[in-house]
Formats: structure tokens, sequence, C-alpha cells
């Protein structure tokens, strides 16, 4: 068999839509089957590497999601890279991927009450680059878009070719700025040191001295009210934090109104916030 037919071959074998439904049948059942035989062999530790691949992209999964997105337009038509428009049209889907991480992270940053963004356990990025990165990625897709339709609408055919060739250089440099968030990742121990407080969530012991008007009343005393103390275990991450969580649940709770005041008078107690005290329970 020379080249030619091997080629031949090749051809009507990857013919997919001229298989029957026999074929094709039994096409599918080998793909289930190698798929199985894969993902039981990755289960098994059998290649450690691959297994470090799948972790690293589910920690990483805000920013390797947009990545996915590109791959999936181009196996979507794959035929578009034979030609020099698919070729450009890449900087194009790599620019939208960076504007899908930037919204992430600008709606996450919105909605948390902590000065940073956690991308996995290890990694973080400051709460205040959100916005940079959506201007920065609108800004460059918008330029990757304006450069692509300028070379689909010049009529002259030396001109048309300069922009054909920026669009080919703006590929390799829209994958580089939808890899620049890595760069603006912190560390833990980075990020720690920055904000000058743990990020891990610890138990914490609070003390919140208060004080209740209508107590020293209804014993009949005229000195300074009678001070108690509510404590209580929360789980935070900084001494404000607990300090705030076990003052809400205080305020939530029964002692938080005056036991002996009248019911159409009903007071809260004075809470003696200067005195609040707390202390973290675990190393």
């Amino acid at each position: 068999m020379n080249i030619d037919q091997i080629k031949s071959h090749l051809g009507r074998t990857f013919r997919f839509h001229e298989w029957n439904e026999k074929t094709f049948f039994r096409f599918s059942v080998v793909v289930v089957f190698v798929g199985m035989l894969v993902a039981w062999w990755v289960l098994r530790g059998a290649n450690s590497s691959i297994q470090h691949g799948f972790r690293f992209f589910n920690e990483n999964l805000p920013l390797m999601l947009p990545f996915v997105s590109v791959v999936l337009v181009v196996l979507l038509k794959p035929g578009d890279l034979r030609t020099l428009k698919g070729w450009q049209e890449l900087s194009n889907h790599f620019a939208l991927g960076l504007v899908s991480f930037a919204i992430w992270a600008f709606t996450t940053a919105q909605t948390t009450r902590e000065p940073y963004i956690t991308i996995n356990p290890s990694s973080f990025i400051d709460k205040n680059h959100a916005v940079l990165l959506v201007l920065g990625s609108f800004i460059w897709a918008a330029f990757t878009h304006i450069v692509s339709a300028a070379g689909d609408v010049e009529k002259d055919a030396k001109s048309k070719r300069r922009w054909q060739l920026v669009s080919i250089l703006l590929v390799p440099i829209s994958v580089v700025a939808m890899l620049a968030p890595y760069h603006l990742f912190e560390t833990k121990e980075q990020l720690e040191k920055r904000i000058g407080a743990s990020v891990d969530e610890r138990t914490w012991r609070v003390s919140i001295p208060y004080r209740d008007a209508s107590l020293n009343q209804h014993l009949g005393l005229t000195a300074t009210p009678l001070t108690m103390v509510y404590s209580s275990e929360v789980i935070a991450r900084t001494k404000k934090e607990a300090k705030e969580k076990a003052a809400k649940a205080f305020r939530e709770g029964t002692l938080y109104t005056q036991k002996f005041s009248r019911i159409s008078e009903r007071a809260n107690v004075e809470i003696l916030d200067s005195f609040v005290l707390a202390e973290p329970q675990d190393p």
C-alpha cells in the first residue's frame, strides 16, 4: 500500500457524515469505553501530572474558563483556522475571554466585604484591581475588534494586508493579556503581610459587657448600673470581624432588651463597646 492509498483510506475513515448508523454506533462505544479507561487511570493515580493538571484547572477556574471558551469556539468551527481571517479572529476571542474574567472579578469584588478576592485557598487578588481589569479588558477588546474590522472594510490591497498583519500580531499579545491576571495574584503569606491579618477563619471568644438600667430600678439601686457580660464563641478571620459577629448575635437575642422595663416603654441595654474583648481560641 503506497502513501496515496493510505491517505485515501484515512480520508474515507474520517468522513463521519458518510458513516452508516451501525458504524457510528460502534465508534461511539469505542470512544465511551476508551474514555472510561482514561478516567479510571487518572483516578487510580497512574499519572500524577494529569492529576496535577486537573487540580490546577480547578484551583484557577475563574481564569481557566475563558481559555476553555476560546477552545470551544475553535472546536466548533475548526475550518476557520484554514483561513487567514480565522487566525485574525483569535485575538478577539482571547480578548473577550479576558473581559469575562474581569467581569467575574468585578462582580465578586462588589459582593465581598474583604479587601481581596479569593481565587483559591492559596491565591488572592487585590480588590482594587477589579476596576482596572474591567477598564483594561474592555479597551483591549474594543481595540482588537476595531483592527479586525478595519482589515475587512479596507479596499486598498496594500493597506488591507497591513491591517491583517497587525491582527495576526495581536493574537500572541491577546494571549499574554489573558495571562496577565496571573501576575496580580498574591500568595496567602503576601496577602496576610499586606493587610496585617490572617485570611484563615478561626474560633474567637468574645466578651461583651453591657448594662441594664431597668435591673437597677428593679433592685432599688441608685448607684451606677450593674455591669454584666455576654460571652460567645464565633468563627471569624479577624478580631474586628469576630466582635461584629458577636455584637450582631447579641442584638438579635433576648438579652439586648431591658428585662424590667415596661412593655410600652421597651428599651435596649447599653453595650460598653470600648470594653468588648475578643481572644482567639485556637493557634
